[in-house]
């Protein structure tokens, strides 16, 4: 979605800003919104892929209940960074 497109763009602006440090993010779940965000911004800092994966499934330790690399969502985000 376009209104989502810019919400990135203007995260990764914030982040590339010197003067936005430091910066706190929290977010209840963090596998939605703000964790595709983490996991990309982890990605290009260099983050192993491996890393990427275990730190997604750390957020089944939120309200949202289980996440694993396995999920059809998550699948389908993967298949769309590729």
């Amino acid at each position: 979605l376009p209104e989502q497109r810019e919400a990135y763009r203007r995260a990764f602006r914030l982040f590339l800003d010197p003067d936005s440090y430091p910066i706190y993010a929290h977010c209840w779940g963090g596998a939605d919104r703000t964790g595709t965000f983490f996991l990309l911004l982890e990605a290009l800092c260099g983050v192993c892929w491996e890393d990427l994966l275990l730190d997604y499934e750390i957020t089944s330790l939120s309200v949202w209940g289980d996440r694993s690399r396995e999920m059809e969502l998550f699948q389908n985000l993967t298949a769309f960074l590729d």
